[in-house]
Formats: structure tokens, sequence, C-alpha cells
């Protein structure tokens, strides 16, 4: 659990219209006949769960303000519930907080003729170490750590939503007229959507942390550098409280003026520790921020003895203030002797837990360790298979990048195809393939002798070419016979008479068709009569000369 000492100023709206506002403060709220004064409370807690919350309502004044009233009592019986429990189902506790909410501002403007009401709110909630938030609307969640201001929430706005889609850039939204137009908030009837919490945080925290809740006002009304100058003072969370609410109202802010400043001293307090400063400082109840009251509270260096003599000096009741704290020590006592009792059998049984579950693992995984010790080894070169050549026993053998059937595969290896060995081990062999290229292949897929020695292919059983190409082939030396026959010249008139008689056609009218297509026709079946005339003609004429 952590020590946390927080404050909250909450000042009264002074111009009609504007956002009313309303905190929630470890279980204290504004009450109506507050409104008139300002609302400052300071606490130091150490309780297991710490909730602060910033509400802020849009509407008619008179309206917001009693709708705000009756969503603290809600709050209030619900946070009630949750203090008296040790672990915090945040998930439930969220939905519960949204849904009981949203039903009070709801019914409110049912009953006022439905009248608008969106309500803003940001909560802050301390389990121990860890810190979640829940926010709707505009209200603000910072935190300040190591020198840095960190920004927990975003605004849900029309405006906000605007910059997030680039419409307009972020400078711009501080002036934009749809700044107060909120997306998402309480008092949101089921016909307009679910209610969707901007953002929940889970983090934890750090001793010096510090949690800032801030009101429409002070957000809208100061700058980020601002605020983090203010709040990188070393003071007191009090007094950061006072400054950034009058240095809103300095700047022209007259509304949403609430701050909230909550800081982490501690995140290591012992449960007997968080009882005796739980006691020694009551949240105070004055309208003033005021020191916590010490009471009886023992120093450190003080014995036992010197703080009885001194409660007898100031009291002046011996037996009545001996016996008192004599009670309260022996309580602390009881209870240390108490968590002793528990923690030291819960420790002592998980560090047994702890030792048997590591011992039965080892014990049923050695195996297993072993094997894949044996499986990973390095590649392991042997002169015996160095630069050996090896022939691929399939098709499609892979030939991947590294030792992994995971890793990508570089090419496939043909059946029979040689490859030169580097090296192998039970699974994987490092090769290199006739064109230069090397990878690994497994080991059960390449043989020292070549798999397709003694094939034979297999017999042609019928001829594959087509008819058409067969026929084409037959008829090709045919077209070319004319020309061969009149490119060679002829000598003698009785090696061309035969040949003109064998061109001519017995019957004189077939002779009419046959020089027709021969003068039209290149490649023709038969010498026509004007392709052998030609040459005899020639010849004739050669012969006369000679």
């Amino acid at each position: 659990m952590s020590k946390t000492v927080s404050s909250v100023v909450c000042e009264t709206n002074q111009i009609l219209g504007k956002n009313q506002e309303n905190v929630f403060f470890h279980s204290l709220y504004r009450l109506p006949n507050e409104y008139s004064r300002s609302f400052v409370r300071t606490a130091h807690s150490t309780s297991p769960i710490q909730i602060c919350a910033v509400f802020s309502a849009q509407g008619n004044d008179t309206l917001s303000a009693m709708a705000l009233q009756e969503a603290m009592k809600n709050l209030h019986a619900i946070v009630n519930q949750v203090e008296m429990r040790s672990v915090l189902d945040f998930e439930s506790f969220s939905a519960q907080v949204t849904t009981a909410l949203n039903n009070v501002i709801c019914n409110m403007s049912l009953a006022n003729n439905q009248a608008p009401l969106r309500v803003s709110m940001t909560m802050a909630i301390i389990e121990g170490d860890t810190l979640r938030i829940i926010s709707i609307g505009n209200t603000k969640a910072l935190l300040y750590r190591g020198g840095r201001l960190i920004s927990l929430t975003e605004e849900q706005t029309q405006a906000h939503s605007y910059v997030q889609m680039g419409v307009i850039p972020k400078e711009a939204e501080a002036t934009h007229p749809d700044r107060n137009t909120l997306t998402q908030y309480l008092g949101r009837f089921p016909q307009e959507g679910p209610i969707l919490p901007e953002k929940k945080v889970h983090m934890k925290l750090c001793d010096g942390d510090e949690i800032i809740l801030l009101g429409t006002g002070i957000t809208q009304g100061l700058k980020p550098q601002m605020i983090g100058a203010l709040v990188a003072k070393p003071t007191q969370p009090e007094t950061k409280a006072s400054e950034l609410v009058s240095l809103a109202m300095q700047m022209g802010t007259n509304y949403g003026l609430t701050a909230a400043v909550m800081l982490i001293e501690s995140t290591l307090i012992l449960p007997g520790d968080a009882n005796l400063m739980g006691a020694a400082a009551p949240v105070a109840a004055v309208p003033t921020p005021v020191a916590p009251i010490d009471g009886t509270r023992v120093a450190p260096t003080l014995s036992q003895e010197d703080v009885l003599a001194d409660n007898v000096e100031e009291n002046g009741n011996d037996e009545s203030d001996v016996s008192r704290v004599s009670e309260e020590d022996e309580g602390k006592e009881k209870k240390k002797r108490l968590m002793k009792n528990i923690l030291i059998p819960i420790c002592i049984f998980a560090a047994c837990f702890l030792i048997g579950f590591g011992g039965m693992y080892v014990l049923f995984n050695a195996g297993h360790w072993k094997d894949s010790k044996v499986t990973t080894e390095p590649t392991v070169n042997t002169n015996d298979v160095m630069n050996q050549v090896m022939y691929s026993l399939g098709d499609s053998t892979p030939l991947y990048v590294e030792e992994s059937l995971e890793s990508n595969i570089l090419l496939y290896l043909t059946r029979g195809e040689a490859v030169t060995m580097l090296a192998t081990n039970a699974s994987f062999s490092k090769v290199i393939t006739s064109s230069g290229v090397t990878g690994y292949c497994i080991t059960a897929m390449i043989s020292a002798e070549d798999p397709t020695i003694g094939e034979t292919l297999p017999i042609m059983e019928a001829d594959p070419t087509p008819a058409s190409i067969t026929e084409q082939s037959e008829t090709a030396p045919t077209d070319t016979l004319p020309s061969e026959t009149t490119l060679p010249p002829v000598t003698s008139e009785e090696t061309t008479v035969p040949s003109t008689d064998a061109s001519v056609p017995t019957d004189p009218s077939n002779t009419e068709p046959s020089t027709s297509p021969s003068e039209t026709t290149a490649p023709t079946t038969e010498p026509s009569e004007p392709t052998t005339t030609a040459p005899s003609e020639t010849t004739t004429a050669s012969t006369e000369e000679i």
C-alpha cells in the first residue's frame, strides 16, 4: 500500500451558464451549504484503496449542481463497499461506477423535462502501489515524475477528434468553437450509444510521484507549460493546488476552478504502520489547509518510556494515559505476531513449492535437453566426406539456405543431379552444385551412387508428329521439283525433250487448266508447259549458236 498526502481546492462558479464542478476526495465531497465559500481539504492516508475524482457538469446551473450532489451520494455508497475489500476488481468497479452515475444524471434530466445534462469525470484510484485512471469528457489527469509532466488522459471533445483526424492543427484546438462539445459524457441515453471511457491507465507508482486532477477551467485557462512550471516547485500539495486555482483566476478564468494534488510519499508501507499512520493523520475537515494533528504519534528516535513520560506530563493523568498506551502497544504486538505467524508459513510453503517444481521440471526435461543438444550440434567437417560427389535420389530435392527445414529454399535438385559434399551430419549435408550454389540438403536425400544408372528411356510407341506436319513434309519435295528442273542449264536436246513430253498432258482439253495454276501459284505438284518450254528454247538457241 501507499502513503499519500492529498489536497484539493474547489472554487465556486462565478459565471452563469458555465460548468458547475464538484470533487470526491477520500469519501468527502462538497455539500450545498459549502457553495458560498472555497472547498479546501487536506488528508494523509495509507488506506489500501484511495479514490479521488473531479466532476464538471454542463447545463443549467441549479440542475447541474443538484445532479452532481446525487452523483456524489451514489459514488460515496459504492466507495464504502469497495474500501471494505482487500482486492479491487477494477473492471467490475469501473462498469459499476459508470453505469450508476450515468443513470443518476439521466434520471435527473428526465425529471426536469429532459433538460440537457452532460457531466465529465476523471477518477484516480490508488490500489496499493498501482494507479488506475477512469476518464470521461474533458476533465484531466496529469502525472509529475522525475521533473516531467505527463498527461494521463485526452479530452473527449469534437475539437480534439478533429486534431486526431488531422483536420485542424493542435494549436487551433484551444480556440475551436467545438472545444466544449463532448463526444463522451455521463448523462448519455441508450439511443445515443454506449459510454466509452477515454483511457484506463494501469501503472506502478514510485516514491515522489504526484497525481494532479484538474477541472475544465484550469485546463482551458492555463497552458501546459504554466502548469508544469508550477507543479515543479518543491512545495506541499495544498500549496500547489491553491496556486493552480489562483493562477487560473489571475488569467481571467472564473469557472471550473478545481485542482486536486496527490503526493506519493512512500509505496512500501506495512499493515501495522498503516494503522498507526491512519490513526495519527485523520482527514482534516476545516475549510483552510491545516497541518495534521500528531496526537500520540511515536517518534522513531524515542523509547517507549520517554513517550509515556511525555504523555503523563502533558495530560496529568498517569494511570489512564499509561493504560491507553500500553493497550495500543499490546495490540500492535499482537498484530505483528499474527502477521509473522501468517507470513512465515506462506513463505516456507512457497519456497518448498518452487524447489519441488523446479526439481521435477529438471528431472522430466533432462532427456529432452540432451536430445536437443545432440540435434543442434554444429556441422562436423570430416576428410572422408570432403569433396565427395553425391547424387540426388529424387526429383525436387530442396536445397536450403541453413540447416533447418524452416529456412528458405535456394533451388530444387533433379533425380541423379550431381553435387559435391562439403560437410555432413546426421540430418543435413552441406553441398555445392555444379553451378556453384552452396546450401544444405537432407542427408537421406543424397547418395554416393547415381540412381539413374541402368535406367532406360521409355520407347516411343507412336509417331508424335501431327498429321498436318507430315503432309507438308511429303509435298515439300514435289513443290520444289519445278524450281530444281528449271535452274540447272540443259546442254542437250535429248534430255529436254523427254521432260517436255512427260509434262505435256495427253488430253488437249486438260492443257488449259494445268497452265493457269502454274502462272499464278509458284509451288505445284506437276511442272507446267510454259516452265518446261522456256528452258528448251533456251537450250536450242544455245545449240544453234554453237
